[in-house]
């Protein structure tokens, strides 16, 4: 839970966010978080186990956008939240112990310790909290060692957490929510003192907070206080002569920020703990820096039998399923460490394609483990940059055979890699691959991409005869300057454009590039 209410009060300030604005992130993650979200999942019939299928994916996802995502597992909880445990475990049913009056957490450790070996086969890090995960989570974002949080738990903020994340969700709207508490505190005055303040009047996993004080009291007599005096204002209420000669005076001639902090602080003394010492120092000395260290960020190599033992154990998937969704994963970390030897090996680029803007390419694999899956087609899609790393000879003998050359023996220009674009014998550059051969493009203007390059490169005289022939599908004089695909044969019609305009270029050493991110 957290913190009551917090999460209503900081939602006007909160943004919804693209999960996709994660790439490149080094992000801690609150396993018991996804964990419990999984579990409140109530038909189970599609799925065994689904807290293991959505980390599964989830992870998969963050790894594959090159995100960095740290498991933090939570330890035994603090004295404090024992009563909450209780509490929570007898609402549902169950039946509570020694273990349980102790903060073991017996139930939610079995979890994570599949959980874990999940993770472990996937090669991703965990750690585990000496307490709250969400503490440790917090500690590591406030250090600057991660540049956000993962938790539905709202007294994160309280731990000295700085970007929360709540509520990811994968398809089909890939967002989450970011709560900033830069954000929070410029535009709600409420920091991290004045939210632990209103843990202490509202309520938390540690109190049930004063009876009979609201949040929009507490928020709006936390507004009449600085930030570094309210932890001070509410030790001073117990000791301090001053409320005591407010008391004595008629309530006209009180102010109503005066009323309103009386009205409080009488409630608020009926608790003689009031305010806990002990709930403030667990939330501003969460972590005990002496006895715990930063975990290392390291993607180790993804484990596919063991996950093909795991999967058919725990989530009961075919042998082909399993291997379809897990060799991302084992295909990345391979490009990702081509110095390493691996039982995998690219084969061949089938095709070209552009996935959310980032050029790709569509390649088959083999494998020497594979042997007992033989019709299982090892096909995924992977950054053009990490193939032309890992396997260089590949990634040129895929644009050389996009190379036809001229039938009437003519000087031709060699195809060029998109990000690779630099003066032929010609003087001609052409890089159109992008356009006429990915199978992700259905059409492309003509026009369009002859009138950039006629007014970056050619004169006047030149740039008549090349935008007459960018019109040449448009003799009917409507507006559509759109070339289909199938109407142009191969690199003939490019060599068409190309004739047209190098007599009236040769002479001066201009180039002409032609490529789909120009404009």
């Amino acid at each position: 839970m957290g913190v009551k209410d917090l999460w209503t009060i900081v939602s006007p300030v909160s943004e919804k966010k693209s999960v996709w604005n994660l790439q490149n992130k080094k992000i801690a993650i609150d396993l018991s978080a996804w964990i419990c979200d999984s579990q409140n999942v109530v038909d189970y019939s599609s799925q065994r186990n689904m807290y293991l299928r959505n980390l599964f994916f989830r992870t998969s996802f963050l790894l594959l956008n090159n995100c960095k995502p740290i498991f933090v597992l939570d330890g035994d909880a603090p004295e404090l939240k024992h009563k909450t445990i209780i509490a929570r475990i007898q609402a549902r049913g169950g039946r509570t112990g020694e273990k349980t009056a102790t903060g073991s957490r017996s139930r939610l450790k079995a979890l994570q310790n599949q959980c874990k070996q999940l993770l472990t086969i996937m090669g991703v890090p965990w750690v585990q909290a000496p307490g709250e995960a969400e503490a440790y989570c917090a500690w590591l974002n406030q250090k600057g060692e991660v540049e956000a949080v993962i938790t539905q738990d709202s007294d994160c903020f309280l731990y000295g957490g700085r970007v929360v994340l709540r509520h990811f969700m994968l398809s089909p709207h890939y967002t989450c929510e970011e709560n900033d508490i830069n954000s929070i505190e410029c535009k709600l005055s409420l920091g991290r003192f004045k939210l632990l303040a209103f843990s202490l009047l509202c309520g938390c996993d540690y109190i049930n907070g004063v009876n009979g004080v609201g949040k929009e009291s507490a928020v709006k007599f936390l507004s009449t206080v600085e930030e570094y005096q309210v932890l001070r204002r509410l030790r001073e209420w117990r000791t301090d002569p001053y409320y005591k000669n407010l008391e004595l005076k008629g309530s006209s001639q009180l102010s109503a920020e005066q009323r309103l902090e009386l009205n409080i602080r009488k409630k608020a003394l009926q608790d003689p703990d009031f305010p806990s010492q002990e709930i403030i120092e667990e939330f501003l000395n969460p972590v005990a820096e002496n006895g715990v260290t930063v975990p290392e960020w390291k993607w180790r190599k993804p484990d596919l039998p063991a996950f093909i033992k795991l999967a058919d154990l725990k989530l009961t998937w075919e042998h082909d399923y399993s291997i379809e969704k897990f060799l991302p994963l084992l295909t990345r970390w391979h490009l990702k460490n081509a110095s390493i030897p691996s039982p995998i090996q690219c084969n061949s680029i089938v095709k070209k394609r552009v996935v959310r803007g980032m050029n790709c390419f569509e390649v088959r694999w083999t494998a020497d483990f594979m042997t007992d899956f033989e019709d299982v087609q090892l096909v995924t899609v992977e950054p053009q940059d990490l193939i032309g790393n890992a396997y260089k000879n590949l990634y040129d003998e895929y644009y050389a055979s996009k190379f036809k050359p001229k039938k009437d023996g003519g000087k031709s220009c060699s195809p060029l890699p998109p990000h690779q674009v630099s003066q032929c014998s010609t003087g001609v550059n052409l890089s159109l691959f992008d356009l006429y051969d990915n199978d992700e493009v259905e059409s492309f203007e003509m026009s369009a991409i002859i009138n950039g390059i006629v007014s970056r490169k050619l004169e006047t005289n030149v740039k008549n005869r090349i935008v007459d022939m960018g019109r040449m599908h448009d003799d009917d004089d409507d507006d559509d300057d759109v070339v289909a695909i199938d109407e142009i044969d191969g690199v003939t019609a490019i060599d068409n454009v190309v004739e047209r305009k190098f007599d009236n270029i040769q002479t001066n050493d201009d180039v002409i590039v032609i490529d789909s991110d120009s404009d």
